[in-house]
């Protein structure tokens, strides 16, 4: 079952037949939507963040079909290009998934729309004036709406994603591909090294717990030609951000990531 598919079905569950009948209070009516809220947030938990099945474990179980391997460990028929390049991209996806797939959203949006619509048939509601209906009706629909936004920007969502992810990147004792599959150059630790460059120097874009997990990876290659070369990339624009900083916040985050990275050398 795809997030989307599990998504369309918490309506179903949270407003059985018969159940908007026994709502006859604000307190009950209070109850129901935030069983409902949170029944929608359990799928995303779930299949993005904490799951064996989830988007999280999965991608940092393929960061290991990066790495170097001998000839003759995968089964007749597999393509090492192959499996490599896709568990590339669904690192690459991850670490920019800055929003929910439009899928998702979508199955939200009309998960949604079903379950305002069955808390409009309470009891509760129906006593209320046409008025304070209508405001309840746009108070509810905020809350509800409110729901992805949270978990595309609060740190117990996409941001969690993508710090994960980031995280798994450090250098491992068995390195990563490099050479040629099916005659097709492929270096695999300068592309993550791209990414952990990105997103340690990315003030704007980037939450502080994902620039902390980037920069804690990007120090593993410390000693590496192209590790040290983007070390010292970012030790540059670090240098620069302390000069911009404008609150205690923003200086002690840039000489925390400066710290991890080694220093400045003057």
């Amino acid at each position: 079952m795809t997030l989307a598919q599990a998504i369309a079905k918490v309506p179903g569950l949270v407003f059985p037949s018969g159940v908007t009948e026994t709502v006859k209070t604000e307190e009950e009516f209070k109850s129901l939507l935030n069983r409902f809220t949170s029944a929608l947030r359990g799928p995303l938990n779930y299949y993005v963040l904490g799951g064996k099945t989830s988007m999280n474990y999965v991608i940092k179980k393929n960061v290991k079909t990066l790495y170097e391997y001998e000839n003759g460990v995968l089964p007749e028929g597999y393509s090492a290009r192959e499996m490599r390049q896709r568990a590339y991209r669904g690192i690459e996806t991850a670490v920019h998934a800055f929003g929910l797939p439009e899928t998702v959203s979508k199955a939200l949006n009309q998960a949604q729309v079903t379950g305002l619509r069955k808390l409009s048939e309470t009891p509760y509601v129906a006593s209320l004036s046409a008025p304070d209906q209508d405001k309840l009706g746009k108070a509810v629909a905020k809350q509800l709406g409110a729901l992805e936004v949270s978990f595309n920007k609060s740190t117990s969502g996409m941001p969690k994603l993508r710090a994960s992810v980031l995280a798994s990147l450090s250098r491992h004792p068995v390195p990563f591909f490099f050479g040629k599959m099916d005659n097709v150059s492929a270096d695999f630790e300068a592309l993550i090294l791209d990414l952990l460059v990105e997103a340690a120097g990315a003030k704007d874009t980037r939450t502080p717990s994902e620039r902390i997990a980037a920069t804690g990876a990007l120090v593993t290659y410390k000693g590496r030609l192209k590790g040290d070369l983007a070390l010292q990339t970012v030790l540059e624009k670090l240098g620069v951000e302390r000069k911009e900083a404008f609150d205690n916040a923003s200086r002690d985050l840039v000489e925390g990531l400066i710290q991890l990275l080694g220093g400045l050398k003057n």
